[in-house]
């Protein structure tokens, strides 16, 4: 079960939903909330991490690749702006 707290920072939004690259975790993104939750399926624990703005979500590796409507796509600040439509391309 997910604690109340971390599920309540989505503010009753997602806007991304995308598996790890190994599959090993399952994140949530909310731009409503500005935050990223992330659930572990080997024992359910949850990790939640602040992000403003987070909407984009992919999966690579063993995390996430992840963008926000301000321009910032993994992390770093880009000329362009980014909705909720990351896909991974082989």
């Amino acid at each position: 079960e997910i604690n109340p707290q971390k599920l309540s920072a989505l503010r009753n939004y997602v806007g991304g939903v995308a598996a790890s690259g190994d599959g090993r975790r399952i994140g949530f993104t909310s731009p409503v909330g500005g935050a990223l939750l992330v659930l572990d399926v080997g024992n359910g624990s949850a990790a939640l991490q602040s992000q403003p703005q987070v909407c984009g979500l992919a999966g690579r590796g063993s995390g996430f690749l992840t963008s926000t409507e301000s321009g910032l796509l993994d992390n770093r600040m880009h000329s362009r702006f980014w909705d909720n439509h990351i896909a991974q391309m082989a």
